[in-house]
């Protein structure tokens, strides 16, 4: 369908432009997302259960 083809092209132009204009910020944003689901893995991880 021609539709679909013009949906397809301006969700890939505007994903390339969010890229273009905010790709420092995403990738800064990823990074700290990743370090802070491996502080909390690691923070359960050394926990001690309850005894009981």
């Amino acid at each position: 369908m021609i539709s679909s083809r013009i949906y397809e092209w301006i969700g890939r132009a505007t994903v390339q432009l969010a890229w273009w204009k905010f790709g420092r910020q995403i990738r800064i944003a990823g990074i700290g997302a990743a370090a802070l689901l491996a502080l909390g893995a690691w923070l359960i991880s050394r926990r001690e259960p309850p005894e009981g």
